[in-house]
């Protein structure tokens, strides 16, 4: 949801050097649309901090136009310092947008915006911050934001794995359902593609049920839950990994997955943790996030890859009882430091809490080869010791 890249990498994944881990079983996709604008005025506030590797202004945002604005309705954000080339992060309270939410027409001076739709926005209507940050630091105004028929749509998506029947080791040739609980809560009524497929040369795709889920405008604040079963069937020997996707059908997104994918393995079995919850997966920065093979990938543009530019992965992740996580065993590919942010601590019961797991080359040299590999970490629940386990991959496009 949030990121600039070159529209091959998201279009043709393939043509760009992408690896073709699995087939996909069911896909949707479609189109998005902003709206117009109006005049006012509003106040800001700037927030200062933090030195950028590029020499720049402070940001600074002086005004918001127009002060009272429906979802889907142009912002024009007036300041200094505000350089999309140089935005990091663009935040409306805790909803946040792509970098390429910026429109064209935009200077550093003036950022032109589409208001989005934000979950669980009261009827009337309410203040809203927004904050963008820049190398150089954080700038914040505010603006009273109205619900509307919008184009924008923002989702809250959590994917956990519940069991397989039958019960019991696995046996071969025999087939196995997964059920997954697929909770989602949209901005608007909306309709999300489900899609399955399984790696591995031990088991093979049956089905997937339902194909797609309807879910109404409230479920902003009463999320719909709907267990999905992904049927499999096992050969005589072997394992495989199921993965399931769940995306919007009107939206141009990539969706949520299925993190960590169910492992499973003939004669043995299936071990289902669901004491961690895994939300939905974004990726901030100048590059490129595929999730087409079901096994997230970052893709670094070669002229990119300084220290300059982050990469990171951004989940949502919390627990079914509250309580505190911790990230162990974070292993990155070589000439990449790791670094973990986010508050993973007093959280509340099923409420996904946003961690950061982030890469930095280590070779300040623009354009140098940094090198393909496999990042992974583990999150656990300190009361249960359960954990889940996420695991992505970083790829260089020339």
């Amino acid at each position: 949801m949030r990121s600039m890249l070159m529209l091959c990498l998201v279009v043709l994944p393939t043509a760009c050097g992408a690896p073709q881990l699995m087939s996909d079983a069911g896909q949707g996709g479609g189109t998005a649309m902003g709206g117009g604008g109006g005049a006012a005025t509003a106040g800001g506030a700037a927030m200062g901090g933090g030195a950028g590797a590029d020499a720049g202004s402070l940001p600074r945002i002086d005004s918001i136009v127009p002060a009272t604005v429906t979802a889907g309705e142009q912002l024009v954000v007036l300041g200094e310092g505000l350089a999309a080339s140089d935005v990091q992060l663009i935040e409306i309270d805790s909803t946040q947008l792509r970098r390429s939410a910026i429109k064209p027409g935009s200077t550093d001076r003036v950022t032109l915006l589409d208001a989005p739709a934000v979950i669980g926005l009261p009827a009337a209507g309410k203040v809203v911050t927004l904050s963008i940050t820049t190398s150089m630091g954080k700038a914040q105004g505010t603006f009273t934001l109205l619900p509307g028929t919008s184009t924008t749509l923002q989702t809250n998506t959590t994917l956990t794995p519940r069991g397989i029947a039958p019960g019991g080791p696995i046996q071969p040739g025999t087939v196995s359902t997964l059920i997954v609980d697929v909770k989602i809560a949209a901005s608007r009524a909306e309709i999300f593609d489900v899609s399955a497929a399984v790696e591995g040369t031990g088991f093979t795709l049956v089905d997937v049920v339902p194909g797609a889920i309807a879910v109404p405008a409230s479920s902003a604040l009463t999320p719909v839950v709907t267990p999905v079963s992904v049927t499999v069937r096992a050969g005589t020997t072997g394992t495989g990994q199921v993965g399931l996707k769940v995306r919007p059908r009107t939206v141009p997104r990539d969706g949520s997955i299925l993190i960590p994918r169910v492992a499973l393995e003939i004669g043995a079995t299936p071990a289902l943790a669901d004491g961690v919850l895994f939300g939905d997966v974004q990726m901030f920065g100048p590059h490129g996030l595929d999730t087409s093979t079901f096994v997230p990938t970052v893709r670094v543009l070669s002229d990119r890859a300084t220290t300059s530019p982050l990469v990171h992965f951004e989940l949502g992740v919390g627990t079914p009882d509250g309580g505190s996580l911790s990230v162990t065993n974070v292993v990155a590919p070589a000439g990449w430091n790791p670094m973990v942010s986010g508050s993973t601590s007093g959280l509340s019961p099923g409420v996904l809490s946003t961690l950061n797991v982030a890469l930095r080359p280590t070779v300040a040299d623009g354009g140098f080869d940094v090198p393909n590999g496999e990042f992974s970490f583990n999150v656990e629940d300190a009361a249960t010791g359960k954990s889940r386990a996420f695991r992505g991959q970083v790829q260089l496009v020339h």
